[in-house]
């Protein structure tokens, strides 16, 4: 006696058939997603472009320059006052590397207690 719920067995066939349409499907699902986002990203790049001006700093913004102002190291001695501002120096360096609309000059240093 056959029962209602027997179902033949499945061919080879049939069994590649069903994992190419699953591939399909999930291939497609992908596609899709990454297509969203995509166009997601440039939307935001239209927006955020429209705010920015060609040299890439907001149009809002100023250009700021920070001068640090002379003053006497107070209880360091000469080398390690020469650390401190090669230290500064560099990183000073660095953000411009990173931020060229940012414009800094180092005219002197103070160590604060």
């Amino acid at each position: 006696m056959i029962g209602l719920l027997e179902v033949a067995p499945a061919t080879i066939l049939d069994k590649l058939g069903y994992g190419g349409q699953m591939f399909l499907i999930g291939m497609g699902t992908i596609f899709l997603v990454l297509s969203v986002l995509w166009a997601c990203l440039e939307i935001l790049h239209f927006m955020i472009g429209r705010f920015t001006n060609k040299n890439g700093s907001s149009k809002q913004e100023n250009s700021q320059q920070i001068v640090v102002t002379p003053q006497a190291a107070v209880g360091t001695s000469t080398s390690e006052e020469e650390e401190i501002v090669a230290a500064i120096c560099a990183a000073i360096a660095a953000a411009q590397a990173e931020h060229p609309q940012l414009q800094f000059r180092a005219v002197a240093f103070k160590r604060i207690h």
